[in-house]
């Protein structure tokens, strides 16, 4: 149905365009400086959300990887990273400037499509990824199976090709709506069931200390029935309202996180919409009217997303409310100060809309690998003895987990081979090289890791192609010519 707009709202819209590209000018000409604020400091540091684990040898490929969010999470969760994969190439940009060890591919490199992933097989213990949202949001047209952009397929066909002990998969939750339940069944659940039990759950991202209202739906498979068995979709963190016994584990309000002045309003951000959606390539996070209304409350401006903070307190709304910065968005979902994206302003916001938050990329990542540990699947700390460099897939003792006492818990305890202990928390102990195999379980685990050496970075640049993504390279201008866009 074509958009309907009156001949009056589209001459309103054409006088709000023109004031608004004439504040944009006076900011730049530094003509906006008597009406400019101080830059915020944010009281909130999300690292503090998703505290570092040690390393326990698990291994984790990353499709669909974008601004990084399933990335970090994972690593802060203990997991070795073996490569990501994105077509975008703003993302491997983004993915390289934060983590220059990682193996990144990205552009033709990094379409899923088209990829052998043989060399993957046996050297993967999870593999994760999002694949893209747009077919099945209610943001979107939701055209499904339809959609071009649908990567489903692709996921699952590297599932079944690098045949990890287990899968992460995330989404929107209008994927599970009635209208798509024939979809998720027939072409995302029978395809995997053969080889994996599968959990499907929804998670609330202020439930795990993001300050903003944030649903998603995860898929998650093991090979193993025993780690399936153990499998818990992990515990809210945190409360976002006040309780008067439990104020530490407090969800902190948009304004409270930002470092905000206190108006006596505060409450969690809307979803942050990404920069990619649409036909615009916006600087607007706003989703929908009713986010709006929020947004008003807090007396935050979500349009016209400007590049640093510098740069947003001197160009302020009119009305007086707080203008955002790409960082101040990336904070409200989750990514910590350090994490440093690439591109124009519409480019970052993009991937931090398009990005699982990553403390819920954490918790869940704790959870898998807690899963995977009852199953007897944790390998060594990557620098105990006689581990190999970087740059290779070692060959690995196996190693046998004691059941903890609170099967929830994080396995928190790694002991290396030479006795020492990293964490208190776990126990766990090393088979020796000469100790016989275990009987194959009936997912077929197999008892060590095998393969060649890890992928090489690839930094090569290139334009990105018409993405099934629905992005766009760095070619792309930045006009921020829509009105969501405009102050």
């Amino acid at each position: 149905m074509p958009y309907q707009i009156s001949e009056e709202r589209r001459d309103w819209y054409r006088r709000v365009s023109a004031r608004s590209r004439k504040r944009k000018i006076a900011a730049a000409k530094g003509d906006l400086v008597g009406e400019a604020s101080q830059v915020n400091t944010p009281n909130l540091d999300p690292a503090t959300l998703m505290p570092a684990l040690a390393p326990h040898g698990l291994r984790a490929l990353s499709l669909f990887a974008g601004g990084g969010g399933l990335d970090l999470g994972f690593e802060r969760a203990g997991f070795e990273h073996v490569a990501s994969f994105d077509i975008l190439d703003i993302c491997g940009e983004t993915l390289r400037g934060s983590r220059p060890a990682w193996a990144v591919f990205s552009c033709q490199e990094g379409d899923v499509q088209h990829r052998d992933w043989s060399r993957f097989k046996g050297a993967v213990d999870v593999v994760h990824g999002g694949p893209p949202c747009q077919p099945f949001s209610i943001a979107g047209k939701r055209h499904g199976s339809r959609d071009r952009r649908d990567m489903w397929p692709a996921f699952i066909n590297a599932v079944h090709k690098v045949h990890p002990a287990a899968f992460l998969a995330e989404n929107v939750p209008g994927l599970l709506d009635s209208r798509f339940g024939r979809y998720v069944s027939d072409m995302i659940v029978e395809p995997l069931s053969d080889d994996y039990q599968i959990s499907t759950f929804r998670i609330l991202a202020s439930d795990f200390g993001v300050p903003q209202v944030r649903k998603r739906v995860f898929f998650v498979g093991f090979r193993s029935g025993k780690a399936a068995g153990a499998f818990r979709v992990p515990t809210p963190t945190h409360r976002a309202a006040a309780d008067l016994f439990d104020r530490d584990n407090r969800t902190s309000g948009a304004r409270a996180a930002l470092g905000l002045p206190d108006i006596g309003v505060d409450c969690c951000a809307p979803t942050i919409r990404s920069g990619f959606t649409g036909p615009r390539k916006s600087t607007s996070i706003l989703n929908s009217k009713a986010s709006q209304a929020v947004w008003a409350r807090l007396r935050i401006w979500p349009n016209g997303v400007q590049r640093d903070r510098e740069a947003a307190t001197k160009f302020p709304p009119e009305n007086g409310h707080f203008r955002l910065a790409v960082q101040d968005c990336a904070l409200l979902q989750g990514f910590p100060g350090n994490w440093h994206f690439a591109g124009a302003a519409y480019q970052v916001i993009g991937q931090i809309g398009n990005s699982v938050c990553p403390p819920v990329a954490y918790a869940v990542a704790k959870a898998v690998a807690t899963a995977l540990g009852a199953a007897g699947r944790l390998q060594p700390a990557p620098d105990a003895p006689g581990a190999q460099a970087p740059g290779s897939l070692p060959q690995r003792p196996r190693l046998y987990v004691e059941q903890s006492s609170h099967p929830e818990a994080v396995p928190s305890d790694i002991r290396r081979q030479d006795g020492r202990s990293v964490e208190a928390g776990w126990q766990r102990r090393v088979a020796t090289a000469g100790r016989a195999r275990r009987p194959a379980n009936r997912g077929g685990e197999r008892d060590a890791l095998t393969g060649g050496g890890n992928p090489p970075p690839v930094r090569k640049t290139c334009r990105s192609p018409s993405s099934p993504t629905g992005g766009s390279g760095p070619n792309m201008r930045d006009t921020g010519r829509g009105f969501r866009g405009r102050s």
